[in-house]
């Protein structure tokens, strides 16, 4: 069942849509070292098991994603109040 909220936007049943900022915010962040990570493996090492080796990196980024979000404060140093997880 889908709502409208005060900003036009339609948030599903998964609950309030406010306060997530943070976590899309860390995980564009670790996509991103995940990629440079990759990108730079492939192209200096004989990776013979390529979908193997990124199973492998993305473990490794898994958990640091989440210390990450434990780690940092809710607004980032930069997020306004609207945007930050309660």
């Amino acid at each position: 069942m889908a709502r409208t909220t005060r900003g036009g936007t339609v948030a599903r049943e998964f609950g309030d849509l406010d306060g997530v900022m943070k976590g899309i915010l860390i995980a564009t962040a670790m996509a991103t070292v995940y990629f440079i990570a990759v990108t730079i493996a492939f192209r200096t090492l004989d990776v013979r098991r390529r979908a193997a080796f990124m199973v492998g990196v993305w473990l490794v980024t898994l958990p640091a994603f989440v210390m990450l979000h434990q780690l940092t404060p809710a607004d980032l140093g930069v997020l306004p109040v609207s945007l930050t997880e309660p």
